[in-house]
């Protein structure tokens, strides 16, 4: 046949009405049905249960319809018989509960870095051992920072020794201009007595004016007065003078030309003329005084890093690990590799696992849970469910749970466990074995009953599956045997031989 003939073909069928193409094809299947289910036996229909399901028909075999005539013992006799194993479903009380393959994992972990750089000089501790916070757990090596903090502390001195010189001139300005003050007090004490002294003599030098030229004094008397007279007036003019020279930088028009306000009092004007005089100096000691706190500032940095160059345990726990080796180079930060050594905390676990996003509806913060380990076949330990992610992972679509385990020395971090959460009340539930049902769709599963002799399919909706087992809570009772092997052999009514599951 070639491809002209087949498409003329093709041609001919594509003129054939819908309906009538679904009528023929309904014709064809049901011709299909009677040949697969006349013209085979039962030993090949039990090898193909897939083609047995779809394809066999029990009320329109021929053969059936004639043994249906016989006597009822004869028509079994001519059908084989599958073994299979079956158990009896029983109700048991139970709470509903997730399994979860789980791993322990320390509540507080420490991977310890160093803050500086330098040969790792000696560690303190082995691996496996007990620490405690405040424990020295390794060291480096801190010469350099020791041979600087010396010179740092010999300039701390220097600086110090340059305040106190600084603070020395400072105080002795601010006195200077006390001393000034006072002396200005002595020059006007001395005008005032100079001009007392110039008026008493003007006073006789007038006088005896008077005499000496009314012929009463000789002239000689007179010459001598009118000598006190000039000294006295010299004295009144000296006394001024240096009360002026005294007083430069201290006058009122200073103040008042620095734009700064006239105290009214003498003692606050003391005090204004001290700040503005010492100016220099008051700099030069804050200068001094910040050379003092820079170089106490840089011995506090050295001796940080000389305290960081000890490693210090910030919890109480276990060395984990030892990364490192002594006289190894040791960079800063935790960008520097491997951490010098693991610390962990054995005195809270917690458990860790993922659950999809189907389970974390059944999933809340305070739940109790069953920890259970192979390492411990016959124990269990208590927790309660103290985290869920809000946030799925999206490659997986699954949330990380945390369980608070309670206070226990068996289980160690790193360990694997199963963690059982009971998410709820007890009921009633039948107790399906995984390997005996066929999942169907979201939440049924498909069983095959035994029932005198033959098995039965049947469909129940399941509560969830829990630790290899289908929980149900109606659809079969507790007299139902189902099946457990071999499903894929059975078809709807095959006649079986039922052995006890031991």
């Amino acid at each position: 046949m070639n491809f002209a003939t087949l498409k003329k073909i093709y041609a001919s069928l594509s003129k054939i009405p819908f309906f009538s193409k679904i009528v023929i094809s309904g014709v064809t299947y049901l011709l299909i049905i009677l040949a697969y289910t006349n013209l085979t036996w039962v030993e090949l229909r039990t090898k193909v249960p897939f083609a047995t399901r779809i394809f066999y028909v029990k009320s329109l075999s021929i053969k059936n319809r004639i043994s249906s005539f016989n006597a009822e013992g004869n028509s079994d006799e001519s059908e084989t018989s599958i073994p299979v194993t079956i158990v009896k479903i029983e109700k048991q009380n139970l709470s509903p509960s997730l399994f979860f393959a789980a791993i322990v994992d320390p509540v507080e972990k420490v991977d310890l870095f160093s803050k500086v750089g330098g040969r790792l000089e000696k560690i303190h501790v082995k691996e496996g051992e007990t620490i405690k916070i405040g424990q020295k757990i390794a060291k480096l090596d801190s010469l350099s920072f020791e041979i600087d903090l010396l010179k740092l502390n010999a300039n701390l001195e220097s600086a110090r020794a340059s305040y106190s010189l600084s603070k020395t001139k400072y105080q002795n300005a601010r006195r200077n201009i006390e001393i000034r003050f006072a002396e200005e007090e002595k020059r006007l004490q001395n005008i005032e007595k100079a001009e007392l002294e110039f008026q008493r003599i003007a006073t006789i030098h007038e006088k005896k004016e008077s005499l000496y030229n009314s012929g009463v004094i000789a002239e000689e008397e007179f010459l001598t007065t009118k000598q006190e007279y000039n000294l006295r007036k010299l004295a009144k003019e000296t006394a001024k003078k240096e009360l002026e020279i005294v007083q430069i930088g201290i006058r009122d028009q200073d103040i008042t030309a620095e734009g700064i306000p006239l105290p009214s009092k003498r003692s606050e004007k003391i005090e204004l003329w001290k700040d503005l005089n010492t100016r220099l100096e008051k700099a030069e000691m804050e200068v001094a005084e910040k050379n003092v706190n820079a170089a106490k500032a840089n011995i506090e940095s050295v001796e940080v890093l000389i305290r960081e160059s000890t490693l210090i345990s910030p919890i109480n726990g276990i060395v984990y690990r030892i990364n490192r080796n002594v006289g190894e180079l040791i960079n800063a930060g935790a960008n520097a590799g491997n951490p010098i050594v693991n610390l962990v905390s054995t005195s809270e676990l917690n458990v860790i696992f993922n659950a999809n996003e189907v389970e974390l509806g059944s999933i809340i913060p305070g739940q109790k849970a069953i920890i259970t380990s192979d390492s411990f076949v016959n124990r269990s330990f208590k927790g309660t469910v103290l985290f869920s992610s809000p946030v799925l992972d999206q490659r997986t679509h699954s949330a990380e749970i945390k369980i608070r385990l309670e206070k226990t020395k068996d289980l160690k971090p790193g360990m694997y466990v199963k963690a059982e959460i009971l998410s709820g009340k007890k009921e009633d539930f039948y107790l399906i074995p995984e390997t005996a049902a066929i999942p169907y769709q979201e939440k049924f599963i498909e069983i095959f009953q035994f029932n005198e002799g033959r098995a039965f399919k049947k469909r129940i909706e399941s509560a969830q599956k829990s630790n290899g087992f289908y929980m149900v809570r109606d659809g079969i009772s507790d007299d139902d045997y189902i099946i457990l092997s071999p499903l894929n052999q059975l078809y709807e009514g095959v006649k079986v031989t039922p052995a006890f599951n031991k």
